[in-house]
């Protein structure tokens, strides 16, 4: 449970509020249009987007409560038509979006903190549909939702499949490991992380009923962030130095994508269906004394295209948005559009980038 908790770590890295180095981009005019910026709110998360723009993610309400137990809730919301709205927390006392499909259907989960001294908490997979919620039996969190409906989630540390009536359990690379699922694409193709042979946790492929290990680039770790709809897997790998690179994943091989210049590391957290990738940047700047490690990292949102890396905040214009830097980048559709988290004034906002075509 302990290295489970450390991937997790290690796959939502932190954003600092220290200023951040200056990047040199390769001339990419012609390749990669520039974006116009829509800030989704403070304190605001996002999950993913899909082909009509629709985005879902997660918002915190600072709460007016001493306790440091209540200090904030998060509500899973939708943004659709220029409006986001609270999707509410479903009769528990916060709820999160994970996924969302082209027909606008949400999944996630809710949460409950059960009475007592132990502060228990139990979560509870859900499905937004038709302005209104279902409960998942049994799944305790739903991570994500593909074109047919078909919903991957978690029990027990196990990931599941739920669809047409039937629940399918993945299995792991190993007995009694655990599995934890990321996306599902239209033919049913599911990505996530699982306890590998080595005790480490690496980056799996569910496919044609089988679970297979896509292995590293030279390290311990590796994580899934997403998969598209040929099969084409997107991620973050360990290499023997400490680093992480992402990678994709085609055609049984893991590919190395390296690093945008002057950064140590970096993530792919989405693939589309042309093959564009989004991801962070990031390099760790100090230490601190043990247990606690690297305490600040520089970060910046990019997109991987055509062999480069592009430097997303060279391509918009922030003047006047309220935001200061884009952070990470989440998610990609179909169109382009891109979703991620974005420093601000006051706190952390999510935001959403539609690509400017033939300005010039």
């Amino acid at each position: 449970m302990e290295a489970r908790n450390q991937q997790r770590s290690f796959s939502r890295i932190p954003v600092a509020l220290a200023a951040i180095a200056a990047l040199t981009i390769a001339d990419v005019s012609g390749q990669v249009p520039e974006y116009r910026v829509t800030d989704l709110g403070r304190l605001t998360d996002v999950c993913g987007i899909n082909n009509s723009g629709e985005v879902a993610g997660t918002l915190t309400i600072p709460s007016l409560s001493q306790s440091p137990a209540d200090a904030s809730r998060s509500r899973a919301f939708l943004y659709s038509h220029g409006q986001l709205q609270d999707l509410g927390t479903f009769g528990g006392d916060s709820s999160v979006a994970c996924g969302i499909n082209d027909s606008g259907q949400i999944v996630g989960f809710f949460s409950t903190e059960l009475p007592g001294k132990l502060k228990r908490i139990v979560r509870h997979g859900f499905l937004y549909a038709d302005r209104s919620a279902t409960v998942l039996p049994r799944i305790e969190t739903a991570d994500d939702i593909n074109a047919l409906g078909q919903i991957v989630g978690e029990i027990r540390m196990h990931a599941y499949v739920c669809g047409n009536g039937a629940m399918v359990g993945l299995g792991s690379l190993v007995e009694r490991g655990y599995s934890d699922a990321r996306r599902i694409n239209k033919s049913g193709q599911v990505v996530g992380t699982a306890k590998s042979a080595d005790g480490h946790e690496h980056a799996f492929l569910f496919s044609e009923g089988k679970m297979r290990d896509l292995g590293t680039l030279g390290g311990p770790h590796s994580r899934a962030g997403d998969i598209n709809d040929s099969g084409q897997v997107v991620g973050s790998a360990h290499l023997v130095d400490g680093s992480y690179h992402a990678f994709l994943y085609e055609g049984g091989k893991m590919r190395d994508l390296g690093l945008p210049s002057g950064y140590r590391n970096g993530i792919a957290n989405g693939i589309n269906s042309n093959g564009q990738i989004v991801g962070t940047g990031s390099t760790i700047t100090g230490y601190s004394k043990e247990p606690l490690g690297p305490i600040y990292v520089d970060s910046r949102a990019f997109l991987y295209s055509s062999g480069k890396w592009i430097d997303l905040n060279s391509r918009v214009n922030l003047t006047g948005s309220g935001l200061r830097l884009l952070s990470d980048a989440t998610a990609i559709n179909s169109s382009g559009q891109i979703v991620g988290k974005a420093m601000g004034a006051d706190s952390y906002h999510a935001y959403l980038l539609t690509p400017i075509y033939n300005l010039h």
